[in-house]
């Protein structure tokens, strides 16, 4: 399982939701200026945490499919951010989480606006720290797919949907979760 931060300024969080809403889309979409590291492989599923630097807070988180169109959406006034764009079909609004998931999202807070200061100055989509995907205790991938399970399970579509789907192995003992 693979999460990465989308960072948005005032200026590209409103740019994104009047785009998401002038479009009618469902789900999720982000713009980028380069396509996702080569570490997370292509077609993966991949969480995104919406950083809002004004706010200082994640607004939502989205899942999407490491396969990327470029040029597509044109989300952005700066072109710059515009080149290489992801979509999904799943997205969970902070203010539609579960006590549980709000506490994630507070430590994410925490870690990635006030602890992380130099990677959270980088461009596109980026992978969380290795120090922070390495906190001890840190249920974070469970509590997000989780997340997307309880919530989509039942969508019609999710039955080819192989994000959120559990393969169990035949020696039964080991669970292999595809998020």
């Amino acid at each position: 399982m693979y999460v990465v931060a989308a960072r948005f300024s005032e200026t590209t969080w409103k740019e994104q939701c009047d785009y998401i809403e002038r479009k009618k889309i469902k789900g999720c979409v982000y713009g980028a200026p380069l396509p996702i590291a080569n570490s997370i492989p292509y077609r993966s599923p991949v969480f995104v945490l919406e950083m809002n630097f004004k706010e200082h807070r994640i607004m939502g988180v989205g899942l999407i499919i490491n396969d990327f169109l470029m040029g597509v959406h044109h989300i952005y006034k700066d072109t710059h951010f515009n080149v290489c764009s992801y979509s999904g079909k799943y997205r969970v609004d902070r203010e539609e989480m579960t006590r549980e998931e709000e506490e994630l999202m507070v430590v994410f807070d925490d870690v990635l606006f006030w602890k992380s200061k130099i990677w959270r100055i980088r461009n596109g989509l980026t992978q969380i720290p290795v120090w922070v995907r390495e906190l001890p205790n840190f249920r974070y991938k469970e509590i997000l797919r989780n997340m997307f399970i309880k919530r989509f399970r039942n969508d019609k579509k999710q039955c080819e949907n192989k994000y959120l789907t559990i393969k169990v192995k035949k020696n039964r003992r080991k669970i292999e979760q595809t998020v």
